[in-house]
């Protein structure tokens, strides 16, 4: 079926209707699969907790900036 009616065009002819070329696509897969044997140390979690921190404190610091 056509996605759009067929108009005359400026000449009296009808130009054809647009097909419809959507192809169906799979929904996106994660970006990493969780691992079964993966483990993280209390030194990464620390570390990434800092980080973590360090990164809201600069967004919160930047919105108060930017607020003013």
């Amino acid at each position: 079926m056509p996605r759009f009616r067929i108009r005359q065009s400026g000449n009296g002819h009808a130009s054809e209707p647009v097909n419809d070329t959507t192809v169906t696509v799979p929904p996106p897969l994660r970006r990493a699969t969780p691992q079964e044997h993966s483990t993280i140390t209390e030194e990464e979690r620390a570390l990434l907790g800092r980080v973590q921190e360090r990164l809201l404190r600069q967004i919160e610091s930047r919105f108060e900036h930017e607020v003013r």
